[in-house]
């Protein structure tokens, strides 16, 4: 499929092929490095995009030079809230998400959120959208780490550097994710 839309828009899709796994933070710099535009997107490709949704952000972008990166609200395909922003994290708060992820999750679904964008220390790296400017002035992603918490890691940078991340819940995006169950190992097995 890559291919084929390479091949109608040669100028446009510039794909990079590796021969083995390289982690999140390599073959995103690949892209990286090769992005031209104004405004850089990293998207997962388990991400489906909502109409209008790129164009709030980068409006959000262009409303507040303070900002060094945007996210949207991102839903599972069951329309289940991702918990896709957060603190920085201490050992409380990685020990919290790990053991209360569904149920943080799921009092986001019964809680209204207050309305409209809000600063937060960082954002999954699923969805983001950056300035140019920014990812010049931070650098790229750390290699040394191979996938998670590279988001965490450039974001803090981001911070570091004088800007701040901005969530928009009002524009949303499907994050087709698949976790991994959590096994526990009991006396009487495993449960998931």
């Amino acid at each position: 499929i890559i291919q084929r839309f390479k091949g109608l828009h040669p100028d446009r899709i510039h794909a990079a092929w590796l021969d083995r796994n390289t982690g999140t933070t390599h073959s995103r710099n690949l892209a990286l490095k090769q992005a031209r535009g104004r405004y850089i997107a990293v998207i997962d490709s388990d991400i489906e995009l909502r109409g209008g949704t790129m164009e709030c952000l980068i409006d959000r972008l262009e409303d507040d030079r303070t900002v060094g990166l945007v996210c949207p609200g991102l839903v599972y395909a069951s329309g289940r809230v991702q918990k896709s922003t957060d603190d920085f994290p201490t050992v409380f708060t990685k020990i919290r998400r790990f053991l209360f992820l569904k149920v943080m999750e799921k009092n986001r679904q019964t809680v209204q959120s207050p309305g409209g964008p809000q600063m937060v220390d960082y954002a999954i790296s699923a969805f983001w959208v950056l300035p140019r400017m920014v990812m010049e002035r931070v650098g790229l992603l750390d290699e040394k780490i191979f996938y998670a918490p590279e988001d965490v890691d450039y974001c803090l940078r981001i911070w570091k550097a004088g800007f701040r991340i901005l969530y928009v819940p009002e524009v949303e995006a499907v994050h087709h994710a698949r976790g991994s169950p959590i096994r526990i190992r009991t006396k009487g097995g495993i449960d998931e």
